[in-house]
């Protein structure tokens, strides 16, 4: 039997030409689309990475091929959820800091005695023995104050207005984390301990507490002991 109607016409080149160019266009709109997401998942990838801590940030895979035990996309999706695992621990580990800080630990408290040129953060018990103002150039005023307990006497060198007054002679003071400078003397390559009180320390009246059931002993000067003074 002859064939139920006619053959449909062949297009014209016109027509195929139109028909590609709409292929050609589709395609290069769908390749663009595809390289934009592969860019934002690299930047969301970088993103990850530099939020999380450096320490715990895992290496990234140099391996390629698929499959359950290769390397490739499977590694690097794992790398990207152990970046976002490490960040949400470290989150964490932040919030319990800021819900539980550092106890504070009490100040021990040391001996005049045992004071050297090199030491710092100094805690004493001390009795005011003296305090006198001293000829210093231009408008800044300067103490020498001498504070001690059983074990002898050190000079203190104060700038402060507030730590003069609270200095009288009898006074029960409390020091915390004073530091000790060398004072130079008459031969400029040696020093004499003196110990300042500056913003970060403390110099308070501590009447009225045990701790100054002492009578000073004012023998023993820690700070009539010359040192030599080491060039570095």
């Amino acid at each position: 039997m002859p064939p139920k109607g006619t053959a449909p016409a062949v297009p014209s080149s016109d027509k195929l030409k139109e028909h590609k160019d709409k292929h050609d266009a589709k395609k290069e709109e769908h390749r663009e689309q595809v390289g934009i997401r592969r860019q934002g998942s690299v930047q969301l990838r970088e993103d990850w990475a530099k939020a999380a801590p450096a320490k715990r940030r895992p290496l990234k895979s140099k391996g390629k091929g698929k499959g359950k035990g290769g390397k490739g996309k499977g590694k690097g999706r794992m790398d990207a959820i152990k970046r976002v695992e490490a960040r949400v621990q470290w989150k964490r580990m932040e919030s319990l800091k800021a819900e539980f800080p550092p106890k504070l630990r009490k100040p021990k408290f040391g001996n005049v005695k045992n004071v050297k040129p090199d030491s710092k953060g100094l805690n004493f018990y001390l009795k005011c023995v003296s305090c006198d103002a001293i000829d210093t150039k231009g408008d800044e005023k300067e103490w020498n104050a001498v504070l001690g307990d059983e074990t002898g006497i050190v000079k203190f060198r104060l700038r402060s207005q507030e730590h003069a007054d609270l200095c009288k002679p009898g006074a029960d003071l409390r020091v915390q984390n004073a530091r000790v400078r060398m004072i130079k003397g008459d031969n400029p390559n040696s020093g004499f301990i003196h110990v300042i009180v500056d913003k970060w320390a403390v110099l308070k009246a501590a009447e009225g507490t045990d701790n100054h059931k002492f009578e000073v002993e004012k023998s023993k000067d820690v700070s009539s002991v010359e040192y030599e003074m080491v060039q570095a």
